[in-house]
């Protein structure tokens, strides 16, 4: 496991939190990506809403660069 800084969502409506969070190792069919920036898109802003359904604590913003 590596340690990663993430912007972290406890729940609906909460302020997003700086964390370091643990990074799983990869499965055998994954690879780990070093991502320097992210979006965050009108879907993501909905499940920090609650107008989409979310699991929380999460992670948003898959649009890396």
């Amino acid at each position: 496991m590596s340690e990663v800084r993430a912007l972290v969502a406890a729940a609906v409506d909460s302020p997003l939190e700086l964390r370091e969070i643990q990074l799983d190792e990869p499965r055998p069919d994954e690879t780990v990506v070093e991502i320097h920036a992210v979006g965050i898109c009108h879907a993501d802003i909905a499940c920090l809403d609650g107008k989409l359904p979310a699991s929380f604590p999460s992670v948003f913003g898959h649009e890396g660069m």
